[in-house]
């Protein structure tokens, strides 16, 4: 007896994405392999059905797929070099003139203790 219909394949696309250290826009290759079974006839737990016209709208799981693929922290190139913490200028197109000390500000008052007890 058929269960239903068993779509196999990848799924291929650009998505538009901002990367999260230098906030520039760019286009996110996304590729999402999928194997799901549309049962046919529907019924009450299945996830994906084909109705009785024998339709099936691929859309709703283009989409899960897509969103799944993507990443969860998107990056533009994996040597993004981000955004300058003082000036906010972008590091992979300009160096900045800013100086770093390397020295996280909420702990400047723990430096100054260790400097001074030298």
């Amino acid at each position: 007896m058929p269960q239903g219909v068993l779509f196999e394949g990848t799924l291929t696309g650009v998505l538009p994405a901002e990367c999260v250290r230098c906030l520039d826009n760019f286009d996110l290759q996304v590729v999402a392999e999928f194997s799901d079974l549309y049962v046919y006839p529907a019924t009450a737990d299945a996830e994906w059905v084909v109705d009785d016209a024998v339709n099936v709208d691929l859309a709703p799981l283009a989409r899960q797929l897509f969103l799944l693929a993507m990443p969860y922290r998107p990056l533009c190139r994996p040597d993004c070099k981000g955004l300058c913490p003082n000036c906010g200028e972008n590091r992979n197109n300009t160096i900045c003139s800013c100086e770093e000390d390397g020295v996280d500000p909420r702990l400047i008052a723990l430096k100054k203790l260790l400097d001074s007890s030298n």
